[in-house]
């Protein structure tokens, strides 16, 4: 009896005697070939080619089985061996089921000559991966730590019964239908999808790179052959291109041709058995000059690393944000119900899908194409790309403002208006008036610009947080009330009465009671000077002025705001009046000075002050001067503005303090204080207003901005308005914007004030402020000065964009092909760009209403996570930055990409054609067969935590740069790989129909007539996937030792030599069953037939194969 070798070798001695068996069949006694299968013989002396080649891979093939079942294993694998007999008997017959299914398939495969056409040519392309990566995917997911939890947690999930038991057989009809149906791709007019997405995902920046040096990949061209290396693109000796198709020319296998036939060329990364072949870094072959034969890639330093390097932190199993934003992203793609699709072949299926046409994220797609047609949009992706070049630290301080807000609103959870409130309508309308009025809307955003508007958020902020009562010295009528400081905060959780109403509100309501207001002299009015010491009353002999017969403010508002910024000229009327004045002028009489004295206002002149007028307003009584100039001023409604509102405007004289970003009290010890009134924060913004408003209808646009805010302003519980009647006085409509006070007021603010109690005393601190309007002011400063192309500078470029937004242009049609839409209220409006975008996002919060409140909460989660990860700033030694650098990066390529995109079509004069087809598009891939089945299939298996978490941990694991296994390498190069093998239609399109039969047998059969196809009909029971995954279920629940988790890590676990075990069994398998065994290079076309009719028959023979073992099992006799 021969001493018992290695598992390996004795493995080895059976399938040799196996093959003997074949070979000899007349030597029954294995005389011929016993000494060549124990290993005791040479090679030489093996009876026939076949067991030659078995021992001529004797010891590479003993090795890579030893190191799959290793020695300190042996005790396990007996024990899981005799685990595995139970699955031989009938009447399951798991084992020989699954067999069977693998032969049916492998049968199908060897009967296509197309398929094994395709086989021949790929198996010319070798050495194309690194040999450590060669296995692709297949390597770190079966030595995956945690295979086998996920495999028990996966296989129950889409069993029968499972959470996604339905869905996943849904999605398997749905792939075997794809496959089946495949067929080679229309050529395109310009780059392909593929071809686009590739340009764009191999994109470098340094900002991509991780750890480790380069990681290369071959390029391939549109045929999935490797290119050859030149510095110009041209095709190089020896390499020719005799059709002038601009690639390397090969035979019909694939091969490199020259001149004089074949080209001799090393693989491009290095092979087994190759010889002597100069190879640089990362095992790239060089020419003699040690430049590189084929063109490489370094994927270290593309987006694609770059986004793949960012995923693992996105599929934390407690917060994984991709799979929540999945789980939710139906909700968007509209209604469920029956869909139908043209597959190839003229096949046509009927499926559960959605209803894409109501889907809200296709209106958002559609809307960003409309965008995408004006120049306008060009203009602002080149600012973009110039401000983050150059100007990166401004653009950072607007994200961080926005930041800053996003996590006070999530703080401030009861700030809300109603889903029909028209506050929006509103101001869109009053922008569009702006919008007509040249030059308007560009004197607005250059206001921002100018360093006196740098403080009005703080202004803002202020007045939004306090309530103070607010008035004039009583003790001294002129003393400007610049040392007013506000301490009573306003109780946002209160109602907005009389005595909790916020400066801010109050000066808004104010505002728009004025606004319209016609203020004159009354009937019977009779003007009081002081003259020359002298009371004169004017008309000098006797009589009265009828109404407005000698003063006349046609719009207070309007002459307010002018007053602020100087420019108000109080108008006299009274021809003779004005001459006597001028007269008295004349003689040395200031008639100014005459004004101020007689009405004991400082600053009543002519050119009136603000401060002035606050005083004319609210203390007229017991004025003489003013009680025989004027009636009480009224509202709009008529009702006297004294008995309507306290003295607010008295708050807008304050002075700030501010001592560097911190606001102080007026008499705060500061080295280099800045003081800012609301009147010179706010002058900017009035003189754009007073300069470009041609108030056209009687209306004063920043008037009717104000009036769409304080309309919508007041809460339900508001004293000073109404809301029952619109015809009636202090209408308002209660919408509780006001709830919104506390979240605007932190994000205008430079500071904001610190809890009372704490130390040093109240303090508004700058590290609790937005300072939102201060960063605007500061980018619209560079803006300003930022020339984007010769005579049009940034503020430029965001005019010209917000009117192209804003108002209606010919033409511009929804998806629906309206060319309408209606405001909140139900009024239809016409269709601007800025309503496409915004109607869009409007559906977004419809759908997820209608939806479980689950898909919105694990949407917003998956919404703050990417926020988080994404956009967080960091400050370093003054300059504002993102602190992810690879979302930098990615910036840095998307904007200039999308430039590209706009500028090829525009070229090509067909902009406006691709721009509307993106919704299209998007619709065709998501809405699709296989689409709706996946994300049903996610969302399935999203209702099972356990199975959310495992499937999480896996894809973390394959993205995980720390991860073992070259985890991370192989998932970033075999996906950079398949993005260029996927255009190889020549070679795909024969395999895909044959490989569906591994899903659906008989699949290709039951579409071959076309017309319509019931996926439902498809039959899966019996298919090599599903007899497969029912046999590795069983299995994984009686393998109590894990033996099963072990063999496989150790079956891709890498040799001395580079090579799995796994690489080096399919390798001997093939040299072995070749027509010519052992002959090496690639496999023909005949010899992949013979490899895998041999592989069948082992399967299915019933004398020599498995079947022959499955009898002997099934007959045993077991002793109890």
């Amino acid at each position: 009896m021969p001493e018992r070798g290695t598992l390996g070798e004795e493995i080895f001695r059976i399938f040799c005697q196996r093959v003997a068996s074949d070979e000899l069949p007349n030597d029954v006694s294995g005389r011929e070939s016993r000494d060549v299968c124990a290993g005791t013989a040479s090679p030489d002396a093996a009876p026939t080619p076949r067991l030659r080649a078995m021992a001529e891979n004797r010891d590479r093939l003993v090795a890579a089985l030893d190191q799959t079942l290793p020695e300190p294993l042996e005790d396990d694998l007996d024990h899981f061996m005799l685990q595995l007999v139970p699955f031989y008997d009938p009447p399951a017959e798991q084992l020989p089921t699954q067999t069977r299914a693998l032969a049916d398939l492998l049968t199908k495969l060897e009967e296509d000559d197309e398929a094994v056409g395709a086989l021949e040519r790929l198996s010319t392309r070798v050495g194309y991966r690194p040999l450590r990566l060669a296995l692709g995917v297949t390597r770190p997911a079966l030595a995956y730590p945690r295979i086998v939890e996920l495999t028990e947690t996966a296989l129950t999930t889409i069993d029968e019964g499972g959470a996604a038991g339905e869905e996943w057989d849904d999605l398997l009809r749905a792939i075997s239908l794809e496959l089946a149906t495949s067929e080679a791709s229309e050529p395109e007019d310009g780059a392909s999808t593929l071809e686009l997405t590739r340009q764009l995902l191999f994109t470098t920046r340094a900002e991509f790179a991780g750890d480790g040096g380069s990681r290369y990949m071959v390029v391939r061209d549109g045929r999935g052959i490797v290119v050859p290396a030149s510095d110009d693109g041209s095709v190089p000796a020896p390499f020719v291109d005799m059709d002038g198709d601009g690639l390397a020319d090969v035979d019909p296998l694939g091969r490199f041709v020259g001149r004089a036939g074949l080209v001799e060329v090393p693989a491009p990364f290095a092979v087994l058995g190759e010889g002597d072949v100069l190879r640089g870094t990362a095992g790239r072959a060089l020419r003699a000059d040690r430049t590189p034969i084929f063109a490489y890639r370094d994927v270290n330093q593309t987006l694609l690393a770059g986004v793949t390097r960012e995923a693992p932190p996105l599929l934390d199993p407690e917060e994984p944000a991709l799979l929540d934003m999945a789980y939710g992203l139906p909700v968007l793609l509209g209604p469920e119900g029956m869909r139908e699709e043209v597959l190839g072949r003229g096949v046509t299926v009927r499926y559960p899908g959605y209803d894409t046409s109501s889907g809200p994220l296709f209106d958002l797609v559609w809307g960003t194409g409309a965008l995408l047609t004006e120049e306008e949009t060009d203009d602002v992706l080149a600012l973009v790309d110039q401000l983050l070049e150059e100007n990166e630290h401004e653009l950072a301080g607007l994200i961080d403002s926005g930041l800053f807000g996003d996590a006070v609103a999530d703080a401030t959870p009861d700030a809300s208006i109603p889903p029909d409130s028209e506050l929006w309508d509103d101001l869109i309308q009053v922008v569009q008036w702006m919008a007509d009025e040249p030059g308007l809307l560009e004197a607005v955003l250059r206001a921002l610009a100018d360093p006196r508007s740098r403080r009005l958020g703080t202004v803002y902020a202020e007045m939004m947080r306090f309530r103070d009562e607010v008035g004039f010295d009583p003790a001294d009528l002129n003393r400007p009330m610049r040392d007013q400081v506000w301490t009573d905060p306003v109780d946002p959780a209160a109602p907005d009465t009389a005595d909790n109403t916020s400066l801010f509100q109050r000066s808004i309501s104010v505002i728009h009671d004025l606004d319209g207001v016609r203020y004159c002299n009354k009937d019977g009015a009779r003007l009081r000077m002081r003259l020359l010491g002298l009371n004169i009353t004017y008309p000098l002999v006797g009589g009265s002025f009828d109404e407005c017969e000698l003063l006349e403010i046609e719009n207070v508002v309007d002459a307010y705001s002018q007053s602020i910024i100087g420019r108000y000229e109080l108008e006299i009327k009274d021809g003779f009046l004005n001459v006597l004045l001028d007269v008295g002028s004349s003689l040395g009489i200031d008639p100014d000075r005459v004004l101020e004295e007689s009405s004991g206002i400082d600053g009543l002149t002519r050119t009136p002050t603000p401060e002035a007028l606050n005083r004319m307003i609210f203390t007229r009584e017991g004025n003489e001067f003013l009680e025989e100039l004027f009636d009480p001023i009224p509202s709009r409604d008529g009702v006297p503005i004294e008995e309507r509102h306290d003295p607010i405007l008295f708050a807008w004289e304050r002075s700030f303090r501010f001592c560097g970003d911190e606001l102080v009290a007026p008499d705060a010890p500061c080295a280099e204080p800045e003081e800012v009134s609301f009147y010179e924060a706010m002058s900017p913004l009035l003189e754009a207003f007073d300069s470009f408003d041609r108030r056209r209808e009687g209306r004063f646009l920043f008037g009717r901005l104000v009036t769409a805010l304080h309309t919508h302003w007041p809460s339900e519980g508001a004293e000073m308005t109404q809301d029952a009647d619109p015809s009636a006085p202090f209408f308002a409509h209660h919408d509780d914007a006001r709830s919104y006070e506390p979240i605007l007021a932190a994000l205008f603010g430079d500071c904001d004030w610190m809890p009372a109690g704490g130390a040093g005393g109240r303090r508004c601190d700058p590290e609790r402020g937005g300072q939102l309007i201060k960063r605007l002011q500061e980018a619209s400063a560079v803006l300003d000065g930022l020339e984007v192309r010769p005579g049009v500078d940034g503020i430029d470029v965001l005019t010209n964009a917000a009117l192209s937004m804003v108002r209606p242009a010919e033409g511009l049609l929804d998806r629906a092909g309206s060319a309408v839409t209606t405001t909140n209220g139900g009024r239809e409006i016409p269709l601007t760009r800025l309503h496409l975008m915004l109607d869009a996002l409007s559906d977004f919060d419809a759908a997820f209403a209608g939806a479980p409140p689950e898909r919105l909460e694990r949407w917003r989660s998956a919404r703050s996570v990417l926020v988080d990860q994404f956009l967080p700033i960091r400050e370093r030694s003054g300059a504002r930055q993102l602190e992810n650098r690879r979302v930098y990066g990615l910036l840095r390529v998307l904007v200039p990409f999308l430039r590209d995109r706009i500028a090829d079509h525009r070229a090509r004069g067909d902009l406006q054609e691709w721009a509307e087809g993106l919704s299209g598009r998007m619709e065709d891939t998501l809405g699709s067969h296989v689409g709706a089945t996946a994300f049903r299939f996610s969302e399935a298996v999203q209702t099972d935590e356990v199975a959310k978490e495992e499937l999480a941990e896996l894809v973390r694991y394959l993205m995980n740069e720390a991860s073992e296994n070259d985890a991370f390498d192989t998932t970033l190069l075999a996906t950079a790989d398949l993005l260029q093998v996927l255009e190889d239609d020549d070679n795909l399109v024969p395999l895909l129909p044959v490989l569906a039969e591994g899903v659906a047998p008989g699949v290709r059969d039951q579409i071959a007539g076309g017309g319509v196809v019931d996926p439902a009909e498809l039959e899966l029971a019996g298919s090599a996937i599903d007899t497969t995954l029912d046999l590795l279920r069983d299995i994984v629940e009686v393998d109590d030792r894990r033996t099963l988790r072990e063999v496989l890590a150790n079956l891709v676990s890498l040799q001395e030599n580079g090579e799995t075990p796994l690489e080096t069994i399919i390798d001997v398998v093939a040299e072995v069953n070749r027509v010519e065994p052992n002959a090496g290079g690639p496999l023909r076309a005949d010899d992949h037939r013979s490899v895998l009719g041999n592989t069948n028959e082992f399967l299915v023979d019933e004398r020599r194969g498995l079947e022959r073992i499955y009898d002997v099992v099934q007959a045993r006799q077991l002793e109890e």
